[in-house]
């Protein structure tokens, strides 16, 4: 009896040590998580300083960083938009504007643990946008598709990472990973602000900025125009014309090559409503006569159509759902009743 009572008691002293073995590395891993917490705010949010960098590589100096799979740790980075905020998934709480797309942007290229970046620096990003942000061009709608891999918090108490004086090191023969694999999409406006009530807008393909090795197959957006969602082509600008004023908000829908979709949404403030022109003055600028030429061997007797636009068409010259009249060709014979109404 009593060697049972002893083994009993030595299998309880041995879970409740597991337990508190548990604890207490779950409890080293929260401090340091805390202490990267605590680097960044020390320091002024862009302006990250040589001394931040020299503390996370500190912490991570032991790893065998050629065993991210992505090449980029989102706790190695500078973390300023929060993980999983922009996960692909609509919420009213992850609007993006430009601003909180290069955060987003920066915030998984600083994670890049090896020397050389797989994706363009923000300063280049930046640079190619500029002839593209003036009034006279449309407005485009770059695209950050990013994968980066975390920390499993799990991975102490798993027994894939050992931790000793504030440094990380790798356990030979681990039978996991230690890295959870995650992505992040951004897109936004490069003008959040339209005088008038009509812009043009582009998906540019040059502005598309991934390290997944992923093409775009589908664009669509709804625009809050009332059109709902409209496909966007690449390359090919797409006018939208708004008839109150206010924030609007652009919604975005992914389609990626391997089939995965990502939305997002963006707010865009208009300051003035479309203006649409309710009577005409025939002139070349507003109107566009048509000739269509007879042939009488095909019964036709030819014509002369003219087209007037209004200041939604004018410069794209082609109308949406146009109302035709053809004089002296009445199939149902509405016009006697509208004479009568009118």
């Amino acid at each position: 009896r009593n060697s049972s009572a002893t083994q009993a008691q030595l299998k309880r002293n041995s879970s409740a040590t597991q337990a508190q073995l548990k604890r207490n590395s779950s409890a080293t891993w929260r401090k340091l998580a805390l202490l990267i917490a605590f680097l960044f705010l020390q320091q002024p949010i862009f302006a990250q300083t040589d001394s931040v960098r020299l503390a996370l590589n500190h912490i991570f100096q032991h790893i065998d960083k050629s065993q991210i799979p992505s090449q980029y740790l989102y706790e190695y980075g500078y973390g300023f938009v929060p993980e999983g905020v922009l996960d692909g998934i609509r919420r009213d709480s992850n609007a993006v504007e430009m601003s909180s797309w290069k955060m987003a942007y920066y915030s998984v290229l600083s994670s890049h643990v090896l020397q050389n970046p797989t994706l363009p620096y923000l300063p280049q990003v930046i640079a190619q946008w500029q002839n593209h942000i003036r009034e006279s061009e449309p407005i485009a709608l770059p695209v950050a598709h990013l994968s980066y891999d975390m920390l499993n918090p799990e991975s102490l108490n798993l027994g894939l990472f050992t931790l000793q004086n504030q440094q990380i090191y790798d356990v030979s023969n681990r039978t996991q990973s230690p890295y959870i694999a995650k992505s992040m999409t951004a897109i936004a406006p490069t003008r959040a602000t339209i005088e008038e009530g009509e812009a043009e807008f582009v998906y540019r393909s040059d502005f598309y900025y991934t390290n997944t090795g992923l093409s775009i197959t589908t664009f669509e957006a709804d625009f809050q125009d009332g059109a709902g969602w409209q496909t966007l082509v690449a390359n090919t600008p797409k006018r939208i014309a708004y008839t109150t004023a206010g924030t609007k908000r652009i919604s975005y829908r992914l389609t990626f090559s391997n089939g995965t979709q990502k939305e997002g949404h963006s707010p865009l403030y208009v300051k003035n409503p479309v203006r649409i022109d309710k009577s005409y003055q025939i002139t070349a600028a507003n109107s566009e006569v048509i000739l269509i030429p007879a042939n009488p061997a095909l019964s036709i007797a030819g014509g002369r159509a003219t087209v007037f636009y209004s200041s939604i068409n004018r410069a794209a010259r082609r109308i949406s759902k146009p109302l035709i009249i053809v004089e002296g060709y009445d199939l149902n014979a509405r016009a006697p009743m509208i004479q009568k109404e009118n």
